[in-house]
C-alpha cells in the first residue's frame, strides 16, 4: 500500500512536471531529461512508472478525467452532463489541445467516451422512469454508446472552436438529449 501511494505521487510530479513544460513549449519539443530535471527524478525513475511521454501524457489526462468525474456528482440531468463536459473543456484546453495535436481526435474521444458514458447512461435510465417505460439491456447500451459517442465528438468540437456559440450549443444539446430520448424511450420501451 505504502508503495502504491509513492509510485502515485511520483507519478503525479511527472505529470505536474509535463503540464508546467506545455504551458511554455509544443509537446513535441518536450524530452524526457526536461521532464525528470523539472521535478527531481532521474530516467530511471521515469521508464521505471512510463514507456514514454505519450504514456505520461494518457495517463496524466486519464487522471485529470477522473478528478474531474469523481468532483462533480454522476448526475441524470442531460444539462448538468453537458455544462460538465463544457466546464471541463475550459479547465483543460491547452491540455485536450495538445492530445488532439499529438495524438489526434479519435484518441481524445477514446479518452473522453469512458468518463462521459456513465452520465450518459445515467441520462437514459431517468427517460424510462420519466416515460414509465424500460429498454432490454442491449438497446440501452446502444443508446449509452449513440449518445456518448455523439457527446464526445460534439467536445472535440468545441475545442476546436468549431461551435460558434456555448450557449446556443448547450440549449441545442439539452433540447435533443429530452426530444429523442424521450421518443426512443417512448417506441422502444416496455411498459414498466
Amino acid at each position: 500500500m505504502k508503495h502504491e501511494i509513492q509510485s502515485l505521487a511520483t507519478k503525479q510530479a511527472l505529470a505536474d512536471s509535463l503540464k508546467q513544460l506545455l504551458a511554455k513549449k509544443s509537446f513535441s519539443k518536450i524530452t524526457v531529461t526536461e521532464i525528470v530535471e523539472n521535478c527531481g527524478f532521474n530516467r530511471k525513475t521515469f521508464y521505471y512508472h512510463f514507456e514514454d511521454i505519450y504514456s505520461l501524457l494518457r495517463w496524466m489526462l486519464e487522471q485529470d478525467l477522473l478528478s474531474v468525474v469523481d468532483s462533480n456528482e454522476l448526475t441524470s440531468d442531460p444539462e448538468k452532463v453537458i455544462r460538465f463536459a463544457l466546464h471541463y473543456i475550459k479547465q483543460n484546453r491547452q491540455l485536450l489541445t495538445c492530445v488532439i495535436n499529438e495524438l489526434g481526435h479519435d484518441e481524445l474521444r477514446n479518452f473522453l467516451y469512458d468518463d462521459f458514458s456513465a452520465p450518459i447512461r445515467l441520462v437514459i435510465q431517468k427517460a424510462e422512469t420519466e416515460t414509465g417505460r424500460t429498454l432490454d439491456d442491449a438497446y440501452r447500451e446502444h443508446l449509452t454508446s449513440f449518445y456518448t459517442s455523439g457527446m464526445t465528438g460534439m467536445i472535440v468540437r468545441v475545442l476546436l472552436r468549431k461551435i460558434p456559440s456555448e450557449e446556443e450549443f448547450i440549449e441545442d444539446m439539452i433540447t435533443t438529449f429530452h426530444v429523442s430520448l424521450a421518443a426512443l424511450v417512448q417506441a422502444r420501451g416496455r411498459r414498466i
